[in-house]
């Protein structure tokens, strides 16, 4: 079993909410507009228009048209700490659920920093022949929490002397 993590649970609810925002889920440029405007992709175009129209204008052009206006976004504490939860009893529950089969935890920071040793890693777990791999992925929102959160400060005070506290750059 493979576990994707992300370390910083604040960034994961904030990438959460700025992609909720601007209808950007995924950096995906390399990816050409055949294969995302296929007849077969109709019907998630239509449940998800604000996706398709997003992918749409990205490919048409390729800066991010929202990145230089974006606003950061403000989360409530109650929000924080629900989300925190949550993801704390999700991993729980999915390591419980898959306890003994072998298991390889990766984490998101890690793919994106050192993508070759990750990778190697994982096709050396999964007991592959090991392959040049390609990750087109990168970070969507690379700029630190206090540029991201309007309400940066009033959090950082909120989860001072908590486990949360780790999250705040």
């Amino acid at each position: 079993m493979l576990h994707l993590k992300r370390r910083n649970q604040l960034r994961m609810l904030v990438s959460y909410k700025i992609a909720q925002t601007t209808g950007v889920w995924l950096d995906d440029k390399k990816v050409s507009l055949s294969t995302k405007l296929r007849p077969a992709n109709a019907p998630r175009a239509i449940r998800r228009p604000r996706r398709s129209i997003a992918r749409l204008w990205r490919f048409l052009w390729p800066t991010n048209p929202w990145q230089d206006r974006r606003e950061p976004v403000t989360l409530s504490e109650e929000e924080c700490r629900a989300f925190f939860k949550k993801i704390e009893h999700d991993s729980t529950a999915f390591i419980e659920r898959f306890h003994g089969h072998p298991q390889l935890e990766l984490s998101y920071d890690e793919l994106l920093d050192r993508r070759k040793e990750v990778l190697d890693r994982v096709q050396s777990f999964l007991d592959v022949e090991p392959r040049r791999l390609t990750v087109t992925m990168r970070r969507q929102n690379p700029e630190p929490l206090r540029e991201l959160l309007a309400n940066y400060d009033e959090l950082y005070e909120a989860f001072q002397g908590t486990p949360y506290a780790a999250f705040f750059d």
